[in-house]
C-alpha cells in the first residue's frame, strides 16, 4: 500500500494529528484551503467540493461532524479534507477527547 495512503488513513481513524507548529506553518503559506480540479487517486476531472455530514468511527464509537466541507471524487469515491475540515473532524472525534481536556486544564 502506498504509505501516504496509510498516513491518511491513520491521521483519519484519530492515531495522529497534525501538532500546533504544523498548523501554525500551513497557516503561514496559506494552505487553508485545497483547490483540487483532479483526483489524485484516479486521476478523474470529476472531483467536486462538497459540503454534507460526515460520520466516523473510533473504538466502535460513532461520531458525526455537520455540514463538512471536502472534496470528493464521483469516480472513485476519494476524499480530500483541508486543515479546516481536519480540525472540525478531530473536535468531534473521541481519538482527541483527552487531548482536548488537556489543553483546557493548561
Amino acid at each position: 500500500m502506498d504509505p501516504l495512503v496509510r498516513i491518511k488513513r491513520a491521521i483519519l481513524a484519530g492515531r495522529y494529528a497534525f501538532s500546533e507548529k504544523a498548523r501554525l506553518e500551513m497557516e503561514a503559506v496559506a494552505l487553508q484551503s485545497l483547490r483540487i480540479q483532479t483526483c489524485p487517486s484516479c486521476g478523474s476531472g470529476r472531483i467536486r467540493q462538497v459540503r454534507r455530514s460526515w460520520s466516523g468511527e473510533f473504538r466502535g464509537r460513532r461520531y458525526t461532524v455537520p455540514q463538512l466541507r471536502f472534496f470528493e471524487c464521483p469516480a472513485c469515491g476519494k476524499r480530500a479534507f483541508d486543515p479546516e475540515a481536519m480540525r472540525r473532524i478531530e473536535s468531534k472525534s473521541p481519538a482527541f477527547a483527552g487531548a482536548r481536556r488537556v489543553k483546557k486544564l493548561a
